[in-house]
């Protein structure tokens, strides 16, 4: 099983991924309104966010890249996700307004004191397929104990 759309429900529980599971994307449009909530609640006002010519705020497009995006994303019963590390790259910005396209792929594991790291290769496309962000998360899941 490659991607979550080979599941009857496109969803495939953080316990089962394996490498090379691609999960379903995420297509958004960055809106000025969704564009500047970010920047209000930031409290950054610099011209770039706002008016003729705006580009999304970086942080709009990190967040948009969590893989809780996904539609298809579910964590088993009882587990936790816990974050380790990000290695992003902003490509190029995006003017307010655009259509974009946020993909997940599991491409890596590892074991490390114990535990076992996945790593998903993020990417953010824009309507010509351009890389706008390339994010690597490695993180780890752990069960809750009662």
């Amino acid at each position: 099983m490659n991607t979550a759309t080979d599941t009857p429900d496109g969803v495939v529980t953080t316990d089962k991924w394996e490498v090379g599971l691609r999960l379903p994307p995420d297509d958004f449009v960055c809106t000025r309104e969704l564009n500047e909530q970010y920047l209000y609640g930031l409290e950054d006002y610099h011209p770039r966010y706002h008016g003729e010519g705006a580009v999304v705020h970086p942080a709009l497009l990190l967040n948009r890249s969590n893989p809780t995006r996904s539609p298809g994303y579910r964590k088993a019963p009882g587990q936790g996700r816990v974050h380790a590390r990000d290695d992003v790259t902003f490509h190029r910005a995006v003017p307010v307004g655009s259509h974009l396209t946020v993909t997940w792929e599991v491409t890596e594991y590892y074991e490390r004191r114990g535990r076992t790291f996945h790593v998903l290769d993020c990417r953010i496309l824009d309507d010509d397929d351009n890389l706008v962000v390339h994010r690597l998360q490695h993180f780890t899941f752990s069960r809750k104990t009662v």
